[in-house]
């Protein structure tokens, strides 16, 4: 089971927004903490022409400045934890400013984390900052949803599969949630068909057959207490495509993937695809980075796009 559900936020966030969060905390049994990052401002550059004594004088001054900065951030933070709690009394609710590099600081080793954050910022339409450092350098699912949709009840989850074991990191965060909300797991995998030039680029395409045959033989591995596992190939001229397809078609409440998935650092097949499906699909999204997976290749995928 999950230990916390973080959710990043900034100052003057609707507290409407953790409403659903917090729903989700209650439902998943676990702890809801508030995560806001500093972000420190660094003294001027003009401060080096300055004699040894001005210029200590003055750091100082700045350094004493970011801190009381930082105690405000606190402050507000801790009240809007306290708001939230409010709502919910037999809920525990934390609050934590954190400073970068996040992976260092957001969860201890031996925590189930998930975080959970608007696939937009309304301000500028694009992930929240921190929500792309978890999934870039924590290793930690991250939970994406639009404004129009609930987190729950969770009672069907769809893990998108590739046949590589990056994709299938994400049925970690999958099997958690189907134990903590009792839902069925659904493992698709969606098989593409290429020709000619196209086929340079999808040298290692997968046959419907060899396909469904892997699914089967993970399904099998699936802890028993999670009841019967569906699995389902279809063929689709793109991923992204398929996945959609599948997600309205099944009454699907929840998709889990992995950010990354054949060919990992050479080939980020998932990271266009996670970032696509965010975007499309009628449902929320959980995200999960693969450990073996470098901070280069994420880069290069979906945790620096747009969602």
């Amino acid at each position: 089971m999950f230990d916390r559900v973080i959710v990043p936020v900034d100052e003057g966030v609707d507290v409407q927004l953790l409403e659903r969060p917090r729903l989700l905390a209650r439902a998943l049994n676990c702890e809801l903490t508030l995560v806001h990052v500093h972000q420190p401002r660094e003294a001027p550059g003009e401060l080096e022409g300055l004699p040894q004594y001005r210029y200590q004088h003055v750091l100082e001054t700045w350094d004493s400045r970011d801190a009381d900065r930082e105690a405000r951030e606190a402050e507000w933070l801790a009240d809007l934890a306290d708001t939230v709690a409010s709502m919910d009394p037999e809920l525990g609710v934390t609050s934590r400013v954190v400073h970068a590099p996040l992976s260092r600081c957001v969860h201890r080793e031996d925590e189930k984390i998930l975080a959970v954050s608007p696939a937009a910022d309304p301000r500028t339409g694009e992930l929240d900052p921190t929500a792309r450092e978890i999934i870039r350098t924590c290793g930690v699912p991250v939970l994406l949803f639009r404004p129009e949709m609930h987190l729950l009840p969770i009672r069907r989850v769809l893990v998108t599969l590739d046949g590589s074991r990056f994709s299938e990191e994400a049925l970690v965060p999958a099997i958690e949630l189907a134990r903590a909300t009792g839902a069925r797991l659904t493992l698709l995998e969606v098989v593409t068909r290429h020709s000619g030039l196209v086929r340079l680029v999808y040298p290692a395409e997968r046959s419907a057959e060899s396909a469904e045959a892997n699914l089967r033989e993970i399904a099998e591995r699936m802890p028993p207490e999670l009841g019967p596992v569906d699995v389902k190939v279809v063929e689709h001229p793109s991923a992204t495509g398929g996945i959609l397809q599948e997600t309205r078609r099944d009454q699907v409440d929840l998709v889990v993937m992995a950010t990354h998935g054949r060919g990992g650092l050479r080939r980020l097949l998932l990271g266009s695809v996670a970032e696509s499906v965010v975007h499309a699909a009628p449902v929320p999204v959980v995200v999960y980075r693969p450990q073996g997976v470098g901070s280069q290749a994420g880069d290069a995928g979906m945790a620096g796009s747009k969602a």
